[in-house]
């Protein structure tokens, strides 16, 4: 197919891009807006480089995994079998979650980079519109870290009172494992609290980031048409 060169529509195109651009620069709010997007989107890079939640998951699973080897040679194959069991099935759901749960948009590859695309301000809701994806995946990863310490630390606490006091707590299982749960899902509930507010918080200023960039489009637009 053969492309015909209009001069006058080029020139048109640039005017627009220029005007955009001018539109971005001048106001303070998105200026505001493309300034904290740009620094998250480099935050966001460097954390992804290390998996802090498998990290912490890890901490806490190679202990109650060495203590469940011991304390299932100790006492034989019992129900103390069951949270070995509890890890492998959440690592297997962590892998399928998280695996191939990154954002698809490429900020860095041709044709997207903010001088040379010709809606300046459609580029910095896609940017917004990846540190949403980006905060979605967070969520899910917290959500998991969230689980796998209320979950599995209480059995932690559990075996090690009954190798260290060498006696069942309360001298009854269910009531030793009741008050593990309870005790250490509080804690728990409090230690992750602000982290979950932080993120909820984040997640609705980018939310309020794609309005406001949504309605300067349309303003933009309207006086363009004009």
């Amino acid at each position: 197919m053969e492309l015909s060169f209009n001069k006058g529509n080029y020139d048109q195109h640039m005017n627009m891009v220029k005007a955009t651009k001018e539109l971005l620069n001048e106001s303070i709010v998105l200026r505001s807006i493309k300034e904290n997007v740009d620094n998250r989107i480099s935050h966001s890079r460097e954390e992804n480089s290390s998996d802090k939640e498998l990290t912490l998951i890890l901490i806490l699973a190679f202990p109650l995994l060495i203590t469940l080897i011991y304390i299932n040679i100790q006492f034989g194959l019992t129900w103390r079998l069951i949270p070995a069991v509890g890890l492998f099935v959440f690592f297997f759901v962590y892998y399928n979650l998280i695996k191939d749960d990154s954002p698809d948009l490429q900020l860095t590859s041709p044709g997207l980079h903010e001088d040379d695309n010709p809606k300046p301000l459609k580029f910095l809701e896609m940017k917004v519109n990846y540190l949403l994806s980006l905060s979605g995946q967070q969520k899910i990863k917290l959500d998991l870290l969230y689980a796998f310490y209320i979950l599995f630390f209480p059995f932690l606490t559990y075996f090690l009172y009954e190798i260290i006091i060498k006696s069942t707590p309360f001298d009854n299982i269910i009531i030793g494992l009741l008050v593990a749960f309870l005790i250490c899902g509080v804690a728990w509930h409090f230690f992750f609290k602000n982290d979950f507010k932080t993120l909820e918080y984040s997640q609705n200023q980018l939310r309020d980031y794609k309005k406001l960039i949504h309605q300067h489009y349309i303003s933009y637009s309207s006086s363009e048409e004009e």
